[in-house]
């Protein structure tokens, strides 16, 4: 069962020993000790496996596509099976991120709780992922006030540029759909001096 699965616009800085040691870096700082594969020695290889049957990290160069692909599996004592998937295609500078569970057939009742995989944590904290236009990607909400207005500007005017190169009609999710909902958000000013976002049923107009 598919549990997420993200697209990630990755820096340029990024090389492939880079992407490779930090994998490994994720898997040896695990805050979990029975995730973490024992004896893991990297020597520039760009495929090899690490680990056992129950528990193992494979990585996979594809030298034609300029991809390197990442599987991590962990097979639970309830019998589930957890597989983390990272594959980094540098000719797109693009990764899929992805998040999988499955379950053996003598499987017991598992806890359906899970968290997105740590690395993107890593990503973030190494500048490795790419900024959404104005806006950096973050672990943390950002707060919209008076010194940051501008950042609303933006989400909007590219919106606004998508939707003039978009022949889509105006359905659910479309950009031109989006651009619909966003006037319906107007800023608030709050008695502390920050701004909220508030959402109204029907676009604001101007009244004459």
């Amino acid at each position: 069962m598919l549990l997420f699965s993200s697209l990630l616009d990755i820096n340029k800085t990024m090389t492939k020993d880079a992407f490779i040691r930090l994998v490994i870096e994720w898997n040896q700082s695990s805050t979990h000790e029975n995730n973490i594969i024992q004896d893991m020695v990297w020597n520039g290889e760009r495929n090899i496996r690490y680990g056992s049957n129950g528990l193992w990290l494979d990585i996979e160069e594809y030298r034609n596509q300029n991809i390197i692909a990442v599987r991590y599996e962990k097979k639970e004592d309830d019998g589930s099976v957890w597989d983390t998937d990272y594959v980094m295609n540098f000719n797109s500078m693009k990764m899929a991120v992805r998040l999988d569970r499955s379950y053996t057939e003598d499987a017991l009742n598992a806890d359906p709780k899970f968290s997105t995989p740590h690395f993107i944590t890593l990503l973030i904290e190494q500048g490795y992922i790419k900024k959404d236009g104005a806006l950096p990607v973050l672990r943390e909400p950002i707060v919209i006030d008076k010194e940051n207005l501008e950042l609303i500007t933006d989400i909007y005017t590219r919106l606004k540029e998508e939707s003039r190169r978009s022949d889509s009609k105006a359905n659910y999710m479309t950009v031109p759909a989006t651009m619909k909902e966003l006037e319906k958000i107007e800023l608030i000013k709050m008695p502390d001096g920050n701004y909220s976002l508030n959402y109204a049923i029907k676009p604001h107009r101007k009244r004459y």
